[in-house]
């Protein structure tokens, strides 16, 4: 919400498009959430901390992490699909590694302890998409500006 407000504050307007990354990176931080509720699964259970995970169990937990790792990455690519982005603008995918290789290490984690490595990797990629999106941005809205004068 923090993005599209901003963004309305300058515009007085509200675009429909930026939902797709503000979305994003709301996935990506709900991502965050779930993994710290993964890797806390059985001590919660315990105290009777009625979290998601505990809830759904740790299966669909992972199934729902893939979702929110998946969906953030496609969102941001149709974003910069739909605002034609040209071939350099296209940084943000370095982002896309990380984060790939954090789904394989979710993927194939059999203890939920060992978790607690991929919450800093995660936070970390999704930071990094944040700014390389950005960076994106600034570079495509400063083309415009130079092609338009």
């Amino acid at each position: 919400m923090s993005t599209l407000g901003v963004n309305f504050l300058y515009s007085k307007q509200l675009d429909i498009e930026l939902f797709l990354p503000a979305t994003a990176i709301g996935f990506l931080s709900v991502g965050v959430l779930n993994l710290n509720n993964m890797r806390d699964e059985e001590s919660d259970r315990k105290v009777g901390k009625n979290t998601l995970v505990v809830q759904i169990g740790g299966k669909k937990a992972k199934l729902y992490h893939y979702f929110l790792v998946t969906f953030a990455m496609a969102l941001v690519l149709v974003f910069a699909l739909l605002n034609s982005f040209e071939f350099d603008q296209y940084l943000f995918l370095l982002a896309f590694i990380p984060l790939t290789k954090h789904l394989i290490n979710v993927y194939n984690n059999k203890d939920n302890k060992a978790l607690d490595p991929e919450l800093k990797k995660l936070a970390l990629s999704t930071f990094a998409l944040s700014v390389l999106l950005a960076l994106c941005l600034i570079f495509f809205f400063s083309d415009l500006i130079v092609n338009n004068s």
